[in-house]
């Protein structure tokens, strides 16, 4: 991926929409469990679902840091390094098959439905593969930009990269839509005091504006008229 000049990007008027990827657009979330629960058993640690969503939303070298400080684990700087390598080769071999049909519930007609009424869309993802994952499943021409994890710094729960693409496009807060699946990635919402919808269970994300099962309950002309008259 090139380097990302963000006061490039501009959008039309009206609201912009602020996206996370694995696991919220595309099936590209449990490739990641899979490869971290193999790499990490050749160190002895059995990675467990609710150890792994704990941490999601970091990227990976922010989440093995995580999860050996939850488990009270020293390991050497040049082991991690080691590990996160070979953890990302398996992760990139489980998702070289990925396509069209790897896209969550609702979300091609969504994105559609999108554009159709220019609504700029912006990916911030701490996958560093966001941009593989976007041409596989075909996500390229309904997006106008993505950030990986190799641009974010500091990472959510940080706001600052929500805010800095906002600018980038010369669009208020206010007229921001964070969409999230990821307890990190809606508490760096919260703080940039943009609008939240939340893709999962309503109990793990009470504090978002709005929570659907998928993107098939919602539509995005209904988000703005919602916000609208918020």
């Amino acid at each position: 991926m090139k380097s990302v000049n963000l006061l490039d990007q501009k959008g039309p008027q009206g609201y912009l929409f602020l996206m996370n990827l694995d696991g919220l657009l595309t099936d590209s979330l449990l490739p990641h469990y899979t490869s971290w629960q193999e790499q990490l058993k050749e160190i002895n640690i059995d990675l467990t679902q609710a150890q792994f969503y704990k941490f999601q939303g970091l990227r990976d070298s922010e989440f093995l840091n995580h999860l050996l400080k939850f488990l009270k684990i020293s390991l050497p700087i040049s082991d991690r390094d080691e590990l996160i390598q070979k953890k990302n080769q398996k992760y990139l071999h489980s998702i070289r098959y990925l396509n069209e049909d790897d896209l969550l519930p609702g979300v091609r007609n969504f994105l559609v439905g999108a554009k159709r009424i220019q609504i700029p869309i912006a990916i911030i993802s701490e996958n560093v593969n966001a941009q593989f994952v976007i041409e596989q499943t075909g996500l390229k021409p309904m997006i106008q930009l993505v950030i990986d994890g190799n641009y974010i710094s500091p990472p959510k729960p940080d706001p600052s990269i929500y805010l800095t693409v906002a600018e980038s496009f010369k669009y208020p807060v206010k007229q921001c839509v964070v969409f999230e699946n990821s307890q990190l990635g809606l508490e760096a919402a919260i703080r940039a005091k943009m609008k939240i919808i939340c893709i999962g269970d309503f109990e793990k994300f009470q504090d978002a504006d709005q929570v659907f099962p998928d993107f098939n309950r919602i539509k995005a002309y209904e988000i703005i008229n919602w916000f609208r008259i918020m």
